[in-house]
């Protein structure tokens, strides 16, 4: 039996998938966990880096937090 990993990045949510926004200095944890909850996250964050993005829709907020 093959089961996945904890660490490792859960698969992009359908875009039916009900929408939850997240926004911080750092969102990749939550995404993670909304997109293993069901949800599409969509995130404003300092880095939207590529693992983000793998899982996301994400923004970088340059001039964080003034710049939301």
């Amino acid at each position: 039996m093959t089961t996945a990993s904890p660490l490792a990045a859960p698969s992009r949510p359908p875009t039916s998938a009900p929408p939850l926004v997240l926004v911080g200095a750092s969102t990749r944890a939550a995404a993670w966990s909304a997109v293993r909850a069901g949800r599409r996250p969509l995130c404003a964050d300092l880095f939207a880096d590529t693992d983000l993005l793998e899982v996301a829709e994400a923004i970088a907020v340059t001039d964080y937090p003034h710049g939301l």
